[in-house]
Formats: structure tokens, sequence, C-alpha cells
């Protein structure tokens, strides 16, 4: 059974990747357009709302000039209200230009949210000499109703937090945390998680809004490898190839927004906002390894070779996994691996070297005694370098380590958890 034109969802994410200049000149010629034309509001709106979510102007002033000027009609101080006592056309002697046609509701409603997307969603104080709330009570007699700004605070550290944990949450159920940035920016706040479906992808997006600009995070994971991801608009910047964490991300410029995307045949993660290129860096590098089960996987299986099985600690709450390696090392072909973790500011590391040959691992300590720590017949020797706890013991030829930055983690306690968990 067919579905009416009216009941069917429209797809407007085509809209999430275009620069700010092409989505502002849509809304200008979509306000030009003749009374017969058609228009789709929603598309207006859903525009409107990604205008908010960018980086708004830095000046009360010039954004307030820049709706005057660019987008609202008549741009000459009178009313959007001025129409005669029919209620329909202007009156004679205030026609307006004749490239721009009489104000109607439908369009009122648009400026509004064009208003509200470069003040609301970029400024915290209103343009000088402007009687801005004025303006909105007199609109709101008809069309719509504007919040206060306060009514969008930003929510407390608390609340992001629990908001983050949350988000993982979800993107665990995706398959896609591992995919994400295990933390964001300074002064940037973190929106709700928006999932859709498409014939080829699973895509999930999350929106990080700070005082005046934002950036988003994509995750499309594909149903099977394919060429047609998408085709990111950008200036004549040269692009920028950034490695990280055993991934490439490609970072391009397009007038006012810097977008970093990778693409390994399966998952493409897509970074964008109005950010520096060092903050763009600073999000990537909170990215983890994709390659942290590959490399788990492959360490298990050569401590199988030398009949050994893989323990684990338990790691602490709010540790994240951060990075991965694996490597051999001729010219006994020695394998070293190591997962990392972090919170906040501090880090985790636990790692093994199977040895075929004889112990060559270096560890750096300050002056401190070290301490032999025995538990479960093995004797761990724990000393100190500059706030890092490290602990170093040997199992038959494998050699295995783990330190800690964090002075509220009790090393002990997780050499102990080592053991509960085989």
């Amino acid at each position: 059974m067919s579905v009416p034109e009216q009941n069917k969802k429209r797809d407007y994410s085509h809209y999430d990747r275009m620069s700010t200049a092409e989505l502002e000149q849509i809304l200008r010629l979509d306000f030009q357009t003749s009374d017969g034309q058609a228009s789709d509001p929603d598309a207006i709106l859903y525009i409107a709302g990604l205008l908010a979510k960018r980086n708004g102007p830095f000046e009360p002033d010039a954004a307030w000039e820049r709706f005057q000027t660019q987008y609202r009609p008549c741009a000459d101080g009178r009313s959007l209200y001025d129409w005669d006592g029919s209620g329909g056309a202007l009156a004679a002697e205030q026609s307006p230009p004749v490239s721009v046609r009489p104000r109607h509701r439908r369009q009122l409603a648009m400026l509004a949210a064009v208003l509200a997307a470069l003040l609301l969603g970029g400024m915290a104080a209103w343009p000088s000499g402007a009687d801005i709330p004025g303006h909105f009570a007199q609109w709101a007699d008809e069309t719509f109703r504007f919040v206060s700004a306060d009514a969008g605070a930003a929510s407390s550290s608390s609340t992001d937090e629990e908001a983050l944990r949350q988000l993982r949450s979800q993107l665990r159920e995706l398959g896609m945390e591992g995919r994400f940035p295990i933390s964001y920016l300074e002064g940037f706040h973190p929106g709700k998680l928006n999932v859709s479906t498409l014939n080829d992808r699973v895509s999930a997006d999350v929106t990080f809004s700070g005082a005046y600009r934002s950036y988003t995070v994509w995750i499309d994971h594909f149903v099977q490898p394919t060429d047609n991801t998408g085709t990111f608009e950008k200036d004549d910047t040269p692009v920028e190839a950034y490695e990280h964490n055993d991934q490439t991300f490609y970072i391009l410029s397009n007038e006012d927004t810097l977008t970093a995307t990778t693409y390994n045949g399966e998952f493409m993660v897509t970074v964008a906002g109005a950010l520096t290129r060092e903050e763009l860096k600073t999000v990537l590098n909170a990215i983890p390894s994709p390659n942290l089960a590959q490399y788990r996987v492959q360490i298990q299986a050569d401590l199988a070779q030398v009949g050994q099985s893989l323990y684990f600690p338990q790691i602490p709450e709010g540790f994240f996994p951060y990075s991965c390696s694996y490597f051999v090392i001729p010219p006994n072909f020695d394998a070293d691996w190591s997962e990392s973790y972090i919170r906040g500011e501090e880090y985790l590391t636990f790692g093994l070297t199977i040895y075929h040959g004889s112990p060559w691992a270096h560890y750096s300590k300050d002056d401190g005694p070290v301490e032999e720590y025995v538990y479960q017949g093995i004797t761990h020797y724990i000393f100190g370098n500059e706030g890092t706890a490290t602990a170093v013991w040997m199992v038959e030829d494998t050699e295995y380590y783990m330190w800690v930055t964090d002075a509220t983690v009790d090393i002990k306690q997780l050499l102990r958890s080592i053991y509960a968990s085989e």
C-alpha cells in the first residue's frame, strides 16, 4: 500500500554537510520565491536549526545587522507587520522593492527561525540599540513564541557527564562506542544522539554546543563496503592527512567550517564544525584506535602458542579505551602488546611482552624504593616515577607491565583484580 506523500518522513540529513554559506543562500532564495512557487517549510526550519547549532557571529550588533540586511525583506526599519487594512498586501506608500514579495505568515515564521539561528543560536547579548524583545513579542502575537535565552543555558558538568555516559551506552548497543571520542572540548556540552537507518547504513550523530560555536560527530556504519559515502564541499585550502591511533583522517576546509573524515570500508567517522585546526585534532585524538579488538585477539593467539592465556585487570570506572599497540620485534620475534585507557587527564596502561630470548625492557623510575608485592605466588615489582605507579612481573617467559598516573587508583588492587578475573 502506498504511503500518502504528506505522511512520508523526509530526510534532510544532506543539509548537514553543506557549508554555512550554502545554507544561508538557500534561505535567502526561499524568501524571494513568488507566491505561486512551492516551498518546503520543514526544510527551511531544519536549515535554520543547523545554522543555530553552528558558530553564530561573536558580536551581537553584527548578527542583528546581518539579519536586517541579508534576510529581512524591506530591511528599512519598518515592522514586519506593515500590512494595509485588508491584511494582505502592503499599503501603496510602503511598497517593497520589486525583487521582494509581500510578507506572509509562512515567511514570518521562517524569518523568525533565521533570527533565532543568528541570535539565540550563537550569542549571549542583545544588539545595542535594537528592541529585540519587542520584535519577538510582536511576532509571537501571530505565529510563534520564543523562550528566553537563559532557558537554553548550558547544563552543569555533572549533567554533561551523565549525558555522555548515556550516549556511550546507546552507541555500545549500536556497535559504535569504539569509534566515538572519549572526551569533548572544554566549554562545549553534548546534545542528544540522533540515529537514522538508511538502505545502506546506520548513522548516528551528536552535536556538542558551546557559547558561540558547535561541532558534530557522525558515525556511519555501512552494511557493505561502498564507494558511495557522500561528497564533502571544500575550498581551495589543501587537504591535510592526519594520522592518529592507526587511522588517517582527511582534514578539509570550507569557509568557516573544518571537517575531518576517515573511512575503513565499514565505518566512516566524521567530525565537523566551527573549530580551529588544533581543536579539531584534539577531538580526533580522543577517538580510540579501531584495532583494539583485533590486537587483543592476536595476542591471545600468541599466548596460546606458548601455553598461556590472557588475563586482564578490572579497569576502574570512568576509564575508557584510548589506544593500543601490537608489534613483533626481531631478531627473536618477541611479541609486544598493550592497551591504554584514559579518564580526564589520567592514563592507565596494561601490556605484556612474550620473549623468545633474553628480556630487554627497561623502565624509568625515581629514587624511591622498589616494593616486592607477592600475590597468588607471583612477585610483582612496584615502583614510582614522577607520580606514575608502575608494576612489572614475569609469568614464565612473558613479562607483564602496568602503570597508572592517577594517584587515587590503588595499583595493588588492580593487580588483585587480574587474578580474580582468571
